[in-house]
C-alpha cells in the first residue's frame, strides 16, 4: 500500500530524493534489495550527494549479501564464489557508508554499521576506529558500543544488537 502511494507521488516527480529514498525504505522492508538498488542508483547517478539514499544504498548491498548468505549451503555456487561475491558487496557498501561519514561524521549509526562490515571483511585497525569514533560522539550509547569493541577480535556478532539499539 505505501509502495504504491509513493510511486503515484513520484509519478509527478520522479527524481525526488526524498521520493525515492521512501520507496526504497518500503522496497528494503519488502525484501526486495535489487529493486531498491536500481531505484537509487539512478537517483544517485543524477544527484551523488545525497547521504539518506547512500546509507539506503549501504544497506540494500548488506541485505543483498545477507541473502547471499542464507544461499550458502546450495550446491550451485562454489563456497570460494560466494565468499567473493559478499566481500564485493561489503566493499560497495562500505564505499557508500564512507560517503556518508564525510557528509555526516557525527552519525553514530553509521560509524557502528561501517565497524560491523569491516569486522566482517577482517579490517579489524578500521573497526576499531569506527567504534571508538561512534563511543566519542556518544558515550551515553556506549556500553552496547563497549561490548562490540571487547569482542571486535572474536566471532561474536553483538554488533546487529547494538546498532538497534543505538539508533532508538
Amino acid at each position: 500500500m505505501a509502495e504504491y502511494h509513493f510511486e503515484q507521488a513520484r509519478s509527478i516527480n520522479r527524481m525526488s530524493g526524498v521520493l525515492v529514498t521512501y520507496v526504497g525504505m518500503v522496497l528494503l522492508a519488502q525484501n526486495r534489495p535489487e529493486d531498491a538498488l536500481r531505484m537509487l542508483d539512478e537517483l544517485l547517478a543524477m544527484k551523488p550527494f545525497n547521504p539518506q539514499a547512500c546509507f539506503l544504498k549501504a544497506n540494500c548491498l548488506f541485505q543483498m549479501e545477507e541473502k547471499l548468505q542464507s544461499y550458502s549451503h546450495s550446491a550451485m555456487t562454489s563456497e570460494l564464489e560466494l565468499r567473493a561475491r559478499s566481500r564485493t558487496l561489503i566493499e560497495r557498501a562500505i564505499v557508500e557508508l564512507q560517503k556518508v561519514c564525510d557528509y555526516s561524521p557525527k552519525e553514530v549509526v553509521v560509524h557502528t554499521t561501517m565497524a560491523k562490515y569491516l569486522k566482517r571483511l577482517g579490517r579489524l585497525d578500521e573497526a576499531m576506529h569506527h567504534y571508538t569514533t561512534a563511543l566519542d560522539i556518544s558515550p551515553k550509547k556506549g556500553s552496547r558500543i563497549k561490548a562490540n569493541i571487547e569482542n571486535l577480535h572474536s566471532n561474536d556478532d553483538l554488533d546487529d544488537e547494538a546498532i538497534k539499539e543505538i539508533q532508538m
